[in-house]
């Protein structure tokens, strides 16, 4: 039989999983033994409800996690607490997620529209280049707990420097982005680009010049919220 690995990842959402113990057929001389593990630890998780994925590889020369039983002996025999939480049994959409999402989507539009405004004075006739506009997600770590999950969205574009001078394209930047209202930080200078960071409510812009490229970059990033905040009750948003 050839060599294999069971490499199980753990975590409050399938698509925020991590690695959480190993078990390498190499620890085993028999088979048997090695096939009970795994319905072992596969038994386990499905009946602590713990959201569970397990990848089967080819061996490496070293591993950075536990094998299946190390992990059993520190979170089931010595009952330390398990470093996921299980899935609830009836999982409840949290009353702001709603509210959330819609306000997600305004910011988002905002954001867009407010970009390509300074994007269009900074450099007339030229249309900004989108690199990255994924739209609202998330921006936290997964939790079972919906209301403690936090969103926001980012948008980046490219447009042609207004100056050679990498320094002075981030200064122009920073005059429009006044101009429209948003609190300007000094610029960052450093030995590879120049930076300055703009904010207005809590989101923020970032314009980034490298000296060796002929775009200026902006970037711009909404402010993180959770369902809990558009709650009744609430903290204003």
């Amino acid at each position: 039989m050839s060599d294999v690995m069971y490499t199980y990842h753990v975590g409050e959402a399938h698509d925020d999983l991590a690695p959480a113990f190993v078990i390498d057929s190499r620890d085993y001389a028999d088979p048997a033994e090695l096939a009970a593990d795994v319905e072992a630890a596969s038994r386990f998780l499905t009946e602590h409800r713990i959201i569970a994925e397990r990848e089967a590889s080819e061996p490496g020369p070293s591993r950075s996690v536990p094998t299946w039983r190390e992990w059993r002996e520190k979170y089931v025999v010595r009952g330390e607490p398990l470093p996921v939480r299980p899935r609830p049994r009836d999982r409840q959409a949290p009353p702001g997620l709603e509210p959330m999402s819609a306000w997600l989507e305004a910011v988002h539009a905002w954001l867009s529209d407010e970009l390509v405004a300074v994007a269009r004075t900074i450099a007339p006739g030229h249309a900004p280049r989108v690199d990255d506009d994924r739209g609202p997600r998330r921006v936290s770590r997964a939790s079972v707990d919906l209301s403690e999950e936090r969103y926001g969205l980012n948008i980046m574009m490219d447009i042609p420097a207004p100056s050679d001078d990498s320094i002075e394209a981030v200064r122009v930047a920073g005059r429009v982005l006044a101009a429209r209202g948003w609190r300007v930080e000094a610029p960052e200078i450093g030995p590879s680009v120049v930076a300055l960071s703009a904010q207005t409510e809590g989101h923020r812009v970032r314009v980034i010049k490298s000296y060796d490229e002929p775009d200026l970059t902006l970037v711009g990033e909404s402010r993180p919220v959770s369902s809990g905040d558009f709650e009744r009750g609430s903290r204003a948003v």
